[in-house]
């Protein structure tokens, strides 16, 4: 059970990342910075989405 938890935080953490780096690629300077909470509710969206995608492939 441990392991199998430790593999899931992996994986977020890694699609958290690559959804840094898109964020960060389309970043305008002029724009406010999204507050943390904004960030954290996209991801957890961009996350369930990709998984959906995952699952009907």
């Amino acid at each position: 059970m441990q392991d199998a938890r430790r593999i899931s935080s992996f994986e977020t953490s890694n699609e958290f990342l690559v959804l840094y780096k898109f964020f960060k690629r389309n970043w305008q300077p002029e724009k406010k910075p999204i507050h943390l909470k904004q960030l954290e509710k996209k991801r957890a969206i961009y996350c369930w989405k990709i998984k959906l995608s995952l699952f009907t492939i």
